[in-house]
């Protein structure tokens, strides 16, 4: 069965991923959506595992989420690799690109770092978020509620500042689970504790609406621009405090959003748009400058920003179809009828 307003959210959250990856928008709008799109990601994950999955054993659960994100992890670098190779001297960066080899990219896949992903960055949130969920295995065993709480916020603490003291960033994004297991974790246990119900007063949840984003600009103001991806967090309670008033936004207004088609489509194939919009955008740059013969710069107006956005989203439209007819193992399904999202383990994704 599912809940309209995750499908809202879900939607909303994938249009601020491919509105963050656009050039051409206004600085601060961006600070905005950066603040929380990602926590946003993590949470949604949180609250859509199932509390029966925590009981099944260790290797159950691995095997579970080895299927829906790993997998999902390889089988999109395959395909942005097959990308990569052929276009790589075109792009904007190319002066980088022209020093690696063709192995490079393949150990950074083995490492699954955003710095090593070359030919694709945002792939970095699978392996993030498959060491979240093992993390949170484990600290689901601790008998104590008040250990559980203690253990997600030394973690959410820690995790930033082991980079600056081991002057590296850890395979697979451990670290940064740390900090993603603050927001799945409080997904989880208010789902759990059905927590999270909302008033019905419409004009209430506008209000607040409202007055979350002016909190959340002036935090933004204040705290500057941060990327969880880079581990980029400016001061760390203004971190989370924003991304705190950015997730209960989204939830807020994915309430007083009607169920419809479009984001249910959007959200039910989110483990798609996301990682090949990427690959998407890279082919309209090269479209554009190799048959139009325009300068890169083209893709720094507005205009162009929001042709990149819809066009990401047209594009996808056969790569869902062809994914999920023929290659359902791609995205964590074992047959076609099967719906999955990024957290089967429980999103993104």
């Amino acid at each position: 069965m599912r809940i309209p307003w995750i499908d809202n959210a879900r939607a909303i959250g994938i249009l601020f991923v491919l509105y963050g990856h656009t050039a051409g928008f206004g600085f601060l709008s961006k600070e905005f959506v950066y603040s929380f799109h990602m926590p946003l990601f993590f949470f949604l994950s949180g609250y859509l595992l199932k509390p029966k999955y925590l009981y099944e054993s260790f290797n159950s659960y691995v095997t579970k989420h080895f299927k829906s994100l790993v997998i999902p992890y390889v089988s999109f670098w395959l395909i942005s690799y097959a990308c990569w190779l052929p276009t790589k001297a075109l792009r904007s960066h190319a002066d980088q690109y022209a020093e690696l080899s063709s192995w490079d990219p393949v150990l950074g896949l083995i490492y699954g770092v955003y710095t090593k992903l070359y030919v694709n960055q945002v792939l970095w949130f699978f392996p993030c978020l498959f060491c979240a969920v093992l993390l949170f295995y484990s600290i689901s065993k601790i008998k104590s509620n008040h250990l559980i709480l203690l253990t997600i916020i030394s973690l959410g603490i820690i995790g930033p500042y082991i980079p600056e003291l081991i002057s590296f960033r850890l395979p697979w994004n451990v670290e940064l689970s740390f900090v993603a297991i603050v927001f799945f974790s409080l997904g989880h246990y208010l789902c759990r504790y059905k927590i999270s119900r909302v008033v019905n007063r419409i004009k209430f949840k506008m209000f607040i609406c409202a007055a979350l984003v002016g909190l959340l600009f002036i935090i933004v103001s204040v705290n500057g621009w941060v990327n969880m991806n880079r581990m980029i967090f400016g001061n760390l309670a203004l971190f989370y405090l924003g991304a705190f008033c950015g997730i209960v936004f989204v939830i807020l207004l994915s309430h007083m959003i009607p169920k419809n088609y479009v984001t249910k489509w959007l959200s039910l194939n989110t483990i798609v748009i996301f990682p090949m919009h990427v690959v998407f955008f890279n082919l309209f740059t090269v479209i554009g400058f190799i048959f139009f013969l325009i300068d890169y710069s083209f893709k720094n107006s507005s205009f162009f920003g929001i042709v990149y956005i819809v066009g990401a989203i047209l594009a996808s439209m056969p790569a869902v179809y062809i994914i999920r007819r023929y290659f359902p193992w791609m995205i964590g399904q074992g047959g076609r009828k099967k719906e999955t999202l990024i957290p089967k383990a429980t999103m993104m994704r």
